[in-house]
């Protein structure tokens, strides 16, 4: 099998077309991130918020369907970090450092005028080497991150089918909360009575002091006297 030698321009099309790529598949990882944190404040809300007493027959699924969101919330963070972590891009050389290689190459050549567009032919053959090297290592990683986005996207789909699940018993064991609550009678507070007065007696009739009578002052040689027998 011979080697294929392709066109300088394709290769460099290829190469910027995977630089172009990799940019917007890391753009494309904001929209995950948000709806797995919606997602998992929404399933942090209901199990915060739902009536564990008294217990009901709808908490049993409704902890099964949050098991599942947990392990699921899981996958979701597992596939998100491997999209995210494996960012690195091979470049070829700055433009300076090509110069002065494609200057190396001539100088090889000496005064040989052959020998040296030669050299800047080679040159331009390892060039597009590089290029392609590069090129391919970027597209193969591009196609890892581009599967563990498809993962991702995959496991957040269950994660939503598991989240409306939850919500159904909660909605269930929530409002059977608010019948009974309604259900029962309410005990309206009365007003505090007033302190009780203690018993206060009648009181008792004066009766006025009888006036001091006054002996007539007599003169005794006034009186009658009495006859002597």
């Amino acid at each position: 099998m011979g080697w294929v030698v392709f066109d300088s321009e394709f290769v460099l099309r290829r190469y910027e077309f995977e630089l172009e790529r990799k940019e917007a598949l890391a753009a494309s990882i904001e929209v995950p991130i948000l709806a797995v944190s919606l997602l998992a404040g929404a399933i942090v809300a209901m199990l915060r918020d739902v009536n564990y007493q008294p217990w009901s027959d709808w908490l049993f699924p409704f902890m099964v369907f949050v098991v599942l969101c947990v392990v699921t919330f899981v996958l979701c963070l597992v596939h998100l970090m491997r999209a995210y972590v494996d960012q690195t891009t091979t470049r070829i050389p700055f433009v300076e450092q090509l110069a002065n290689d494609r200057m190396a190459y001539i100088a090889k050549a000496g005064e040989d005028r052959e020998k040296a567009d030669w050299q800047a032919t080679r040159f331009n053959n390892d060039l597009t080497a590089q290029l392609a090297k590069a090129a391919d290592a970027n597209a193969s990683r591009n196609d890892r991150r581009s599967e563990e986005l498809f993962r991702l996207r995959r496991a957040i789909a269950w994660l939503l089918v598991f989240s409306v699940l939850t919500a159904i018993p909660y909605s269930i064991i929530k409002a059977r909360v608010n019948v009974m609550s309604r259900s029962e009678p309410v005990t309206v507070p009365s007003a505090p009575s007033a302190p009780a007065q203690p018993a206060q007696l009648a009181p008792a009739p004066v009766t006025p002091d009888p006036q001091p009578t006054l002996t007539p002052n007599y003169d005794v040689r006034q009186l009658p006297r009495t006859r002597q027998r």
